[in-house]
């Protein structure tokens, strides 16, 4: 039981708190823009089975534009939510800024191509139910998205570099 309080403790903190809602807000953000640009573009589920290889392809463009432009969106505001809201990142310099900002989106550009890519391929593949006029394919993909965002903010791109500081200073080195 001791294991359970010292992992719950560790997983549920006021960063982990601040990245769930900034996460959503993220999410938010990107649908919101997602669903107009979707519809604007062509919207409608075209299958391989349903309107062939063609219907697929412009299924799949359409879709993939569309969160494209929702994902650029989303980064923007991800990114200034994380550094100043989540994990309180205070880089200082225009250089230290460029190189964080950087790192931040060269992290979504992966995530971001598993976003573009995931959603009309589960729609191409026959996943073309909606809910509230967003595809569900979507938001299985978002789920997945945020998981991987946060274990790269964490690991590569905000790492509290006074702590590192000090724990080098007491280890010596």
């Amino acid at each position: 039981m001791e294991f359970i309080k010292k992992l719950f403790k560790r997983v549920v903190n006021r960063e982990t708190v601040m990245y769930l809602i900034f996460g959503v807000l993220t999410t938010l953000v990107n649908w919101v823009v997602y669903v107009p640009f979707d519809k604007l573009l062509g919207g409608e589920a075209k299958t391989v089975t349903t309107e062939g290889f063609q219907g697929a392809i412009d299924t799949f463009l359409s879709k993939g534009t569309a969160g494209i432009i929702a994902w650029v969106a989303a980064v923007a505001f991800a990114y200034v939510t994380n550094r100043f809201f989540v994990f309180e990142e205070r880089a200082h310099g225009a250089k230290n800024v460029v190189m964080e900002c950087g790192k931040f989106v060269g992290a979504r550009v992966f995530t971001g191509v598993i976003e573009i890519l995931g959603t009309p391929a589960l729609v191409v593949m026959g996943l073309t139910a909606k809910i509230f006029g967003l595809d569900i394919a979507k938001l299985i993909v978002s789920v997945i998205i945020i998981v991987l965002n946060y274990v790269f903010s964490k690991l590569f791109v905000f790492k509290n570099m006074d702590s590192e500081k000090k724990r080098s200073t007491e280890k010596g080195e």
